[in-house]
């Protein structure tokens, strides 16, 4: 199964949601193949695939995040809410 997160401040904080992606990333990559799009570098120890997208705001992230997914068969977990849920 393909899974996307979405997670804007992932690689430049670590705070709770970031936390929580990178180690339910980690769990599931097991089995699945993961993407993490974020808005810093990959986390040290992380098991899936992190693609760095640079911007100034989450909405601006979102857009270009979703504009990379090539594959429609996903499972897609926005984590920062409003434009990036409503985007999705």
């Amino acid at each position: 199964m393909k899974i996307v997160f979405l997670s804007y401040y992932s690689g430049l904080v670590n705070r709770g949601v970031e936390t929580f992606v990178h180690e339910l990333a980690n769990r599931l990559s097991h089995h699945n193949d993961i993407k993490v799009f974020q808005g810093g570098p990959q986390l040290p120890g992380a098991k899936y695939s992190a693609e760095n997208i640079e911007s100034d705001t989450v909405k601006d992230f979102s857009i270009q995040a979703l504009e990379r997914i090539k594959d429609t068969k996903i499972i897609l977990f926005p984590t920062n809410g409003r434009w990036q849920s409503l985007l999705c």
